[in-house]
Parts: C-alpha cells; structure tokens; sequence
C-alpha cells in the first residue's frame, strides 16, 4: 500500500518524539500533495486534523490509516 492523495494518514510512533514533540497534537490528517525530489525520496503535503496546519513529511515518517475512495 502506498500513500496516495486523498488518504488519512497519522504519524508513525516514535517520530515526534525525536523532535521533542507530542504525536496526540497530530493525531490525523489528510493527504494534499506529494513530491518526489530528485533523489528519489518522496514528501507528502499534510492537512492535520488538530493542528490547523498544513507541512511537508517524509513518507517514513506517516502510516497510512484509510485510503481514499
């Protein structure tokens, strides 16, 4: 399963917590866009759901919860 545009996604354990931050203020959020940059490594644009706000993650960073239609 790859994240696709649409789908729900959280953040996967652990990956806040490496920056200090608390993973129950993202909860959920929504795919808006993806990037692929030239090494490869793809970026998704993320809607949280808690937070009002809207950044750039990498893929092994987000777990796909729901796919979108």
């Amino acid at each position: 399963m790859s994240i696709q545009v649409s789908d729900v996604v959280r953040l996967r354990p652990g990956i806040l917590r490496s920056f200090g931050g608390d993973i129950k203020k993202y909860k959920y959020g929504v795919v808006l866009d993806a990037y692929e940059d030239d090494y490869g490594i793809v970026y998704y644009e993320i809607h949280w759901s808690t937070r009002h706000e809207i950044g750039w993650w990498h893929e092994g960073e987000l777990e796909l919860v729901s796919e979108a239609g």
